[in-house]
């Protein structure tokens, strides 16, 4: 099993049980989510910015105007916080103090560079589309030009360290309390796609694609 090193800024002090260090579970977690949140400092201000993400092998990239100011400050830090969550239900107990959400959720840290290689960085670009909407670059859409290239900047983030914490299952109800009418168990959260509303200035009778 391959895992990352415990480090002190990712090790588990609550409820460590929960706790996973396997590059499996925790690369699983980052490619099912769509944003990341980044944390920072920047002129002695801390700031966190949430955007969206894709990761290769142990990686993650980011994309952003060549002008954007967030870009050019996280290139700045010597280190960054990566932290993403995935909700997945209520948990609902006999008693207040009990209730919880059941979730999966990644905190990495990682030095942060902008990536210069042309080549690379239309990999990292195809791989964020591929992502949401595999088959869309290759089949449906003008690939990004030389002039568009160099408008975009994309920045990567080596994984140096990095955790998941899961919470999942039934409530830790109190015994003493079980006779109370209360409904518990936990509620079930899935995100999904609505139905897609067409551009007014596509072409008529244009069909809904495959990755729909």
């Amino acid at each position: 099993m391959s895992t990352y090193s415990i480090q002190p800024l990712t090790k588990m002090s609550r409820d460590p049980h929960r706790g996973s260090y396997d590059k499996e579970t925790i690369h699983s977690i980052l490619d099912e989510a769509l944003d990341i949140t980044i944390s920072y400092v920047a002129d002695d201000i801390p700031m966190a910015i949430p955007t969206g993400f894709v990761r290769l092998d142990d990686k993650l990239y980011i994309h952003g105007s060549v002008k954007s100011h967030f870009i050019r400050q996280i290139c700045q830090n010597e280190k960054v916080c990566l932290t993403v969550s995935l909700l997945d239900g209520m948990v609902l107990a006999n008693t207040a103090f009990n209730h919880s959400f059941n979730y999966r959720s990644v905190i990495a840290f990682a030095r942060p560079f902008e990536e210069r290689d042309e080549q690379m960085k239309i990999d990292v670009l195809k791989a964020f589309t591929d992502k949401l909407l595999p088959g869309r670059w290759e089949d449906d859409i003008k690939l990004p030009s030389n002039e568009e290239l160099k408008a975009t900047s994309v920045v990567c983030f080596p994984l140096e360290a990095a955790s998941a914490k899961i919470r999942e299952g039934q409530p830790h109800n109190i015994k003493s309390e079980l006779h109370r009418k209360a409904w518990t168990g936990y509620i079930p959260l899935k995100m999904c796609w609505e139905t897609p509303v067409p551009s007014p200035d596509m072409a008529e009778g244009m069909p809904l694609p495959v990755y729909q």
